[in-house]
């Protein structure tokens, strides 16, 4: 027995170690010779030996023998990565190690007042000029200008990137080849030409909405008659798609996870059919789910806790709680989803954060953690700590836990190389979470109200009790059963979280002040910069901004660049570059609505938890409050992106923003109750491991994101096919580690 295992391990690790090794020996450059025959039965044969590896392993440690939890799935994960690597390479050669085709300098930052121009290569684009049949001469030059807005910049001036003085020959044509390069990530909403014989008044011509794509060269065609003179942008070496890299890793993770599935059918087969599982007495798959609901061999993870086994027949044990898994898929798929963005996003624009108003993938995370918090603190915090310790237990351990949070904030706030305290950025992700739960929990303890009544093991079993009433009760009647049990303590919070956010409204509305000579009118939201023209050069983020330099010192705030890496102004020509003053995302005034975010996840997470039992009772008044949220967002920022009377802005929390991200997470809520928790149609895993180490996994994520094999070089060199294993393997890691400390019952609390 201990050889099968053996073997069964070993071989399929010499195969993918021997398939890595002769892949990069050969250049990586494209599949070797015959290499592919042996490799394509690997990748077949490889959720095969990963299933029945790891149900030999649980099986050794049923019958007493040593046990690496973990180990097969590792391995597997790990193989899982290589065969990725070299699938990629086989279905689109050259396109994972290959050095990008186009590279070139596009403005990045300003320094003092001089523009620094880095090296892309990456969502860059290289443009030629031609001049067609224009007259000219060394003695009558002409000039040529280009200027451009994008998309992601609101109400830009444009900013020259191009001027050359040239002179063309007075019949045929003029080519400049790479005159300039434009960055591909955002669409160009205005390319403006100007163009004529130098010292006259230069006519300009403009081209509207061009999208050039990634590693294209393009050409811009100047052309001249008597009549009419006109500009064409025409793509003259195709451009890389950016999506298929990202689409070869869905595609992969799904067949292989589809693949792993039917692994596990085929190991239930193979060991039952030789005899193992009555030789230890364990059942497989095929039969794990016995009558009434209970599983034969199951391993239920709470707070480290095991839960044993159930024969069939036995009431479940109600020592011990089970958690409400759905809190936990939408917590870790959130960190996830985090983890991408804070490794560069694999180069994809909409997994980075927006440049000001307006919302990517990467801005829903962080406020959707505040607000899980606030859920969370409703259904364990309200319902079972203060009833169980009282308030003055309570309150230590809010305070405690505050500290803690606001602690190990400033602790990774050092991560950065920091150098001196003087530099100590203050405002930060943690520091925001401890604000808020501080702030929520001593409304939760403080204010009176009647005790919560919501029964827990309800709510996280999502079982209805079909004893509960001789007549199935009417949706109506399940609707009012428990409604003002939620809603009274609700109420009694209202005025106070009114009050903060009233309080967000009149200062931002109302206070209007004064900054490098610019006036800044009261109710200002916008970027700053070169937006709207420059009116409103450094009045970037408003009052909010402001309030933060006079608080905290620019020292003590967000040091980047951001936003002015989009919204600087700068000329290519003259090396001239000028920029607004950064904004710290995670400042004061932001603060404010972050708690009334927290608190309406507490006002949702009442709902789950005195809708016990009741699932349509919780999925109306789930559905209703999402709704009413997203709509208020929707009108107060006018259905657009830019421009509303209050637009969403995740740089400054604005009431808006705060609404939809509640909004949005009720709904994400209810889907991961209806699929984990009621009908259990899927399991949550990764996700679950993550939110079960969520303050673990965060901190490990931003303390070791520069180390490998937790995250690879982000250097411009790397193509997007590149970027995106890079960022994959690195979130594997991360996901990995959480997972042995599940399978190990190792979890770190707050």
């Amino acid at each position: 027995m201990q050889l099968i295992r053996a073997a069964w391990l070993a071989v399929p690790v010499v195969v993918g170690l021997t398939l890595l090794i002769v892949w990069l020996a050969t250049g990586a450059a494209e599949p070797w010779g015959p290499g592919w025959q042996v490799a394509v039965p690997f990748v077949v044969f490889l959720p095969v030996w990963a299933a029945v590896a790891a149900k030999l392993w649980e099986t050794d440690a049923e019958a007493g023998g040593k046990s690496w939890k973990g180990f097969p799935a590792t391995a597997y994960l790990t193989m899982t990565a290589i065969v990725l690597v070299w699938s990629v390479s086989f279905a689109a050669p050259g396109s994972v190690l290959a050095k990008p085709k186009i590279c070139g300098p596009i403005p990045s930052t300003c320094q003092s007042t001089f523009l620094v121009m880095s090296e892309a290569c990456n969502d860059v684009a290289a443009v030629n000029i031609n001049l067609i049949n224009f007259s000219g001469s060394v003695d009558n030059p002409y000039t040529f200008n280009v200027y451009t807005t994008y998309s992601d910049c609101w109400k830009c001036k444009p900013r020259r990137i191009f001027h050359r003085s040239v002179t063309v020959p007075p019949t045929g044509s003029n080519l400049i080849e790479r005159a300039f390069y434009l960055p591909t990530a955002h669409g160009i909403t205005e390319m403006t030409i100007e163009f004529g014989p130098e010292g006259l008044q230069l006519p300009s011509y403009t081209l509207t909405h061009l999208h050039p794509g990634n590693q294209g060269v393009y050409q811009l065609n100047a052309y001249s008659t008597r009549l009419a003179t006109w500009f064409t942008l025409d793509e003259v070496e195709s451009s890389w798609s950016s999506t298929v890299p990202l689409a070869t890793l869905l595609t992969c993770l799904v067949v292989l996870y589809a693949a792993w599935a039917v692994g596990n059918k085929i190991a239930d087969h193979m060991l039952d059919g030789a005899g193992f599982s009555e030789a230890v007495g364990i059942c497989w798959s095929s039969c794990s789910r016995a009558p009434g609901g209970y599983t034969s061999l199951a391993v239920e993870m709470d707070s480290g806790a095991n839960v044993n086994a159930r024969e069939l027949g036995e009431k479940a044990p109600s020592s011990k709680r089970a958690r409400v898994k759905a809190l936990d898929v939408l917590r870790g798929s959130s960190l996830v989803v985090m983890n991408v963005a804070n490794y560069g996003g694999m180069g994809y624009w909409w997994l980075d954060h927006s440049k000001w108003d307006g919302l990517t993938v990467a801005d829903l995370v962080f406020p959707w953690f505040v607000w899980i918090m606030g859920v969370a603190m409703a259904v364990a915090f309200e319902g079972k700590r203060l009833g169980e310790g009282g308030r003055s237990l309570a309150f230590l351990h809010v305070v405690r836990r505050s500290a803690t949070l606001f602690s190990v904030g400033l602790l990774l706030s050092t991560s950065d190389g920091l150098t001196s305290f003087a530099d100590l950025r203050i405002p930060n992700v943690l520091q925001r979470f401890a604000l808020s739960y501080f702030v929520s929990a001593l409304c939760i303890l403080f204010v009176p109200k009647k005790p919560a009544s919501g029964t827990y093991d309800a709510i996280d079993s999502g079982v209805e009790d079909p004893m509960s009433d001789a007549v199935e009760p009417t949706l109506w009647a399940d609707i009012r059963k428990n409604t003002w049990s939620w809603l009274d303590p609700s109420l009694r919070e209202l005025p106070i979280f009114a009050a903060v956010s009233c309080l967000w409204l009149v200062i931002t509305f109302s206070a209007s002040f004064t900054r490098d000579g610019h006036d800044c009118p009261a109710g200002y939201l916008g970027p700053g910069g070169v937006s709207e023209n420059g009116m409103h050069f450094n009045c970037t983020g408003g009052i909010a901004n402001y309030i933060d330099s006079k608080m905290f010192g620019p020292r003590h705030m967000y040091s980047g660049c951001f936003p002015c890496d989009t919204y600087m102004d700068y000329d290519v020509a003259t090396g001239r570059c000028d920029y607004t003053v950064g904004h710290d995302p995670e400042g004061f005034l932001g603060a404010l609505n972050s708690v009334v975010l927290c608190w309406l996840g507490v006002v949702t997470g009442r709902i789950v938890r005195d809708t016990a039992g009741k699932r349509r009772a919780t999925a109306f008044w789930l559905a209703a409050l999402g709704f009413a949220q997203c709509l208020t967002a929707a009108c107060l920022c006018g259905f657009q992106q830019f421009g509303g009377a209050i637009p969403v802005n995740k740089n400054l929390w604005s009431f808006s923003f705060i609404l939809l991200m509640s909004g949005s997470g009720t709904f994400l809520l209810l889907f991961f109750l209806a699929t984990v928790d009621w009908w259990r149609l899927w399991q949550g895993k990764p996700f679950l491991f993550v939110g079960m180490n969520s303050i673990l996994y965060y901190a490990m994520h931003e303390a070791l994101q520069n180390y490998v094999p937790f995250s690879a070089p982000q250097d411009g060199m790397l193509t997007k096919a590149m970027q995106v294993i890079s960022v994959a393997l690195g979130v594997a890691t991360n996901v990995t580690v959480v997972y042995w400390l599940y399978r190990n019952k190792l979890f770190l609390k707050i």
